[in-house]
Parts: C-alpha cells; sequence; structure tokens
C-alpha cells in the first residue's frame, strides 16, 4: 500500500498555480513540511506578513487556502 500519493514537488507546483489563480504573491522562501494528516505550505515564509498557506491531504488535493496578512483587504 501506497502511504503518499503525492510527493513535496507536486504539492509546490500545484500550490503555486493556486496562489497564481486567486491573484495571491508566490513569494520565496517557501516552506513546506509532510504530516501524517498531509502537506503544509507556507509562502514568504521568512516573513510575518503577506503569506500565502495551503493543506494538503496525502493525495495531493488542497483541503484548505488562507492568506495571512496584517493589513486589512485591498477592496
Amino acid at each position: 500500500m501506497k502511504w503518499w500519493h503525492a510527493s513535496l514537488g507536486d504539492v509546490r507546483t500545484t500550490a503555486q498555480a493556486e496562489c497564481d489563480r486567486r491573484g495571491w504573491p508566490w513569494q520565496e522562501p517557501v516552506c513546506l513540511r509532510r504530516s501524517l494528516l498531509g502537506f503544509r505550505v507556507w509562502t514568504n515564509a521568512g516573513v510575518r506578513d503577506n503569506n500565502p498557506w495551503f493543506l494538503f491531504d496525502r493525495s495531493g488535493r488542497i483541503v484548505k487556502a488562507g492568506y495571512a496578512s496584517r493589513r486589512p483587504p485591498e477592496q
């Protein structure tokens, strides 16, 4: 039985494409972590602002996504 159906590279590519689709910035460095339940991706990891983040399941599907910012969203 194959436990992980997605690689870190697949998850990174999917997260970057999703940032482009949503109009969110993709900035380096990117933090990629694997856990028992799936993957975490956090962009612009060295800064406490302007951070898109994603949670993936083990198959590489996005479960949850958000945008961490200390500034109010532009309207």
